[in-house]
């Protein structure tokens, strides 16, 4: 009598608290029309690191409007106390949670877990060589929000793959345009539009696989695919599945515009192909990876760069940020400040590392430096 009232609770329990989990947290992680189990997978999972005691907080206010009858009509045994049910609710979410681990950990590894998510990071030595030079041969021109600058960039997409299918890097064309699509997006307000120049598809397992920073792969790659001259932005889809241990779960790198004229064949950006709009690498398949690296390939550092210190990024109206642990954003978090003094660190900035759908903008000063960057060293001018 007594197990069988209790399998009769932990049902009852499993049932109300699972529907609510998976309301909230699709309300938490701003995601709509997704089944039960990918919804609270996706926030026990793939942003576990600062979403799961979020969820936690949400079982246990879901338990504490339960009544007698819930909304979905399920009796609850009477006379059960809050105390046990909390103690269940609490047993099923973690048995949940250990389950989905063993589910979803090959998906959810290499961004949950992954040691890098830009590779576009500059010694301090290197930006004071190149902000020196660029200190002296900087654009005169005025440029800003408020000028009448306008450019448009050829964008040459290379498609690497190891196979035909989707999981090799075989993206189809529509996630290309739209990738182009969310970057004038990003873009608006810079006067600078992108066009599609041309796409190609080259089956080289050893490029999608193991192309990275300073590789022989990724310099073969380049040289033998990059188009056009110091203005034309050359974009390669990899997969990075096969990279040294520090690329762990990489989503990107780029060149800057003051290393063309030493480099001119390594100049572009390398994304991961999962990471365009409707890829897998959740959440950051919104696009926006493109959107940061572009940021880089025009001129601009990640809003950490320096951390507290001045002069940082080299950006006025970007306030500091933190560069070590917890210092580059991770998912969405407002009201973070990791440099008190200087103002909340701007999580919403392409050039910080939060989740895709936080990342909305670029600061006037980012405009102005992006716009004397492109029209010293690529030549794109008013």
């Amino acid at each position: 009598m007594c197990t069988n009232g209790l399998g009769m609770i932990e049902s009852a329990i499993e049932h109300v608290v699972y529907r609510r989990l998976c309301t909230t947290s699709a309300k938490i992680l701003h995601i709509h029309d997704l089944d039960r189990s990918s919804t609270v997978s996706r926030c026990c999972i793939s942003r576990l690191d600062h979403l799961v005691f979020d969820c936690f907080l949400n079982v246990a206010h879901a338990l504490l409007s339960i009544k007698p009858h819930d909304e979905e009509g399920i009796k609850l045994i009477p006379g059960v106390g809050l105390g046990l049910l909390v103690i269940l609710s609490i047993m099923l979410f973690t048995a949940f949670v250990t389950l989905a681990f063993g589910v979803s950990s090959a998906l959810a590894a290499p961004f949950t877990n992954r040691t890098v998510t830009c590779a576009s990071t500059p010694s301090a030595e290197e930006v004071a060589a190149a902000e020196a030079h660029f200190a002296s041969h900087k654009v005169s021109a005025k440029l800003g929000p408020n000028a009448k600058f306008a450019a448009t960039i050829p964008v040459y997409w290379h498609v690497l793959q190891s196979g035909s299918s989707l999981s090799q890097g075989n993206i189809p064309e529509n996630q290309i345009t739209d990738s182009i699509d969310v970057l004038n997006a990003g873009y608006e307000g810079t006067g600078l539009t992108f066009t599609l120049a041309g796409t190609d598809r080259t089956t080289n397992a050893n490029w999608f696989q193991r192309a990275a920073p300073s590789t022989s792969f990724q310099t073969a790659m380049k040289q033998s695919l990059r188009k056009g001259g110091a203005n034309a932005l050359n974009v390669y889809t990899v997969g990075f599945t096969n990279v040294a241990s520090s690329y762990q779960g990489l989503l990107g790198y780029a060149t800057f515009p003051s290393s063309y004229s030493r480099a001119p064949t390594d100049d572009g950006v390398v994304i991961r192909y999962s990471s365009v709009p409707g890829g897998t690498a959740e959440p950051y398949n919104l696009g926006q990876t493109l959107t940061h690296e572009v940021g880089h390939w025009v001129g601009l550092y990640h809003t950490f760069q320096g951390g507290c210190a001045e002069p940082g990024d080299y950006v006025d109206d970007t306030p500091p940020q933190y560069d070590g642990p917890g210092g580059p954003t991770s998912g969405c978090p407002e009201g973070k400040d990791t440099c008190p003094g200087g103002g909340l660190d701007p999580i919403h900035n392409f050039m910080d590392y939060s989740d895709d759908f936080c990342l909305t903008e670029f600061t006037a000063g980012q405009t102005v430096r992006l716009q004397q960057q492109i029209s010293t060293y690529r030549g794109i001018t008013v």
